[in-house]
C-alpha cells in the first residue's frame, strides 16, 4: 500500500530547511546556541514552554523532537517515505543532525513545532510539524514510519494536532499539501473539513517530479 506519510510533499518552509544541506555543512544553526552567546530570560522561558508541550490522544503521546529520537527518525525516513515529499532521505545521520537541529532551533524561537509521534509506550512511530505557526494559517505536515501505516494513526495524530490548535483561538485555518498520486494521504486530508487550492507540479532539486495538491482544513 502507498505510505500514510503526508503534507510534506511541497512547502516552502521545508524546502528553505533542506536545500543545500549536505555532510560538510553546519546548515547555519549547529546544534545549542551560536557561541558566546547568551540566552535572554524570555527565550529561556519560550523554550521551557516549548519543551513541556504535549499532547495525548486514545494510543498516541505527540510530544516535541529532540535528539534522543534523532536515531529513529533517521532510520525510519527512509526514500520510500519521501517518495511523494519534497525532502529526499538524509544520507548519513550527521545530515539529520544538523536539519533537526535546525527545526528545534526554529521550534525554541516560536516560529513552528516539530513533534514526535510515539505510542504510550515510548515507541517512535513517526514525525508531525506545523510551520508559520506565528501567523494566522500554519503548515502542516504528518510522515508515519512504514510498520505504522493502515492503523489509523496519522487521522488520530493530526486531529490531535488541530484540535490543540483550534484550542488556542489563534488561527484561521491550516495548509495541508498532498502529492495526488498519494491515496492514502488524499483520504487522511479529507477526513477533515477542508477545502481544496491549487494544484501544482514542481520538480525538486533532487529530480522528483511531486503534483502537489493543497488543502486548506478549516478550524
Amino acid at each position: 500500500p502507498k505510505e500514510e506519510a503526508a503534507g510534506k510533499a511541497e512547502r516552502g518552509q521545508e524546502k528553505d530547511a533542506f536545500s543545500g544541506i549536505g555532510a560538510d555543512s553546519d546548515g547555519g544553526l549547529p546544534r545549542g546556541a551560536q557561541a558566546g552567546r547568551i540566552k535572554s530570560k524570555q527565550e529561556f522561558e519560550r523554550e521551557k514552554t516549548v519543551m513541556k508541550f504535549m499532547i495525548k490522544t486514545k494510543r498516541l503521546t505527540i510530544q516535541p523532537f529532540s535528539a534522543a529520537f534523532l536515531a529513529p527518525y533517521y532510520k525510519e525516513f527512509t526514500a520510500e517515505i519521501t517518495k511523494y515529499q519534497y525532502p529526499d532521505s538524509f544520507p548519513d545521520i550527521h545530515t539529520a543532525d544538523i536539519v533537526m537541529s535546525n527545526f528545534v532551533k526554529a521550534m525554541e524561537h516560536g516560529d513552528m513545532l516539530e513533534l514526535v509521534i510515539l505510542t504510550h509506550d515510548g515507541e517512535f512511530l513517526g514525525s508531525m510539524e506545523a510551520f508559520d505557526i506565528s501567523g494566522k494559517t500554519p503548515v502542516l505536515g504528518l510522515w508515519l514510519k512504514s510498520s505504522a501505516h493502515g492503523k489509523g494513526y496519522g487521522y488520530e495524530a493530526l486531529k490531535g494536532l488541530v484540535d490543540h490548535l483550534n484550542a488556542t483561538g489563534r488561527y484561521l485555518y491550516y495548509i495541508y499539501n498532498v502529492d495526488i498520486r498519494n491515496a492514502a494521504s488524499i483520504h487522511l486530508a479529507e477526513k477533515f473539513n477542508y477545502k481544496k487550492g491549487e494544484t501544482e507540479t514542481t520538480t525538486t532539486e533532487s529530480g522528483k517530479v511531486l503534483h502537489t495538491q493543497t488543502y486548506y482544513i478549516t478550524a
